[in-house]
């Protein structure tokens, strides 16, 4: 029998080498402790394996084609999918009504599509209100376009010097920029 270690001849009988001193019967089982951790290794490696490799990627095209052709309810359900995300993707070519209502507009002072707001407004009322935490806005006129810039109205509420809350209906007029020049009407 030859020493699996320094690879020297020994009698089979010996249950060490004489050359190494390694025991045969702990190296043996050292290998298969070895073997087992390896193949759980290799089992738990190719279970969380994040990049597959092209031939799994080109098969799984395969399967998703397959399914998509195929008539069974997964293909339908992901080919109503993908006529879903088209639509989705093509809707605001398809809606001219979208650039109307300014959701694409490039304007630096427009109306918010939601609630009609005014950002650059809203950012003077907080800074210059007496309890810019109380702020309540009621309503937004639309904005309109001047030859130097934009004005807006703008009713709302919020408490005065007394801690009363007080409406006000202002007027504010905007730069070309988008910054406040004038509120006038109401009182802070």
């Amino acid at each position: 029998m030859e020493c699996p270690k320094c690879g020297h001849e020994c009698f089979s009988d010996k249950t060490e080498c004489e050359e190494c001193g390694i025991v045969f019967e702990k190296y043996h089982k050292y290998l298969e402790g070895t073997q087992h951790r390896e193949e759980t290794r290799a089992k738990s490696v190719s279970h969380w394996k994040l990049f597959p490799t092209r031939e799994e990627r080109v098969a799984q095209a395969e399967r998703m084609t397959q399914l998509m052709e195929s008539g069974t309810t997964k293909g339908k359900i992901l080919n109503g999918l993908g006529v879903l995300l088209l639509l989705l993707i093509m809707a605001p070519c398809l809606v001219p009504a979208f650039v109307d209502t300014g959701l694409f507009s490039t304007a630096k002072v427009r109306n918010a599509y939601f609630d009609g707001g005014v950002a650059q407004v809203e950012y003077w009322l907080k800074r210059n209100l007496k309890d810019p935490g109380s702020l309540e806005i009621i309503e937004w006129g639309k904005v309109n376009k001047l030859p130097y810039g934009y004005s807006v109205t703008c009713e709302y509420r919020a408490k005065n010097s007394f801690g009363g809350y007080v409406v006000n209906k202002r007027t504010f007029f905007l730069d070309a920029e988008g910054n406040v020049l004038k509120a006038d009407g109401g009182r802070n």
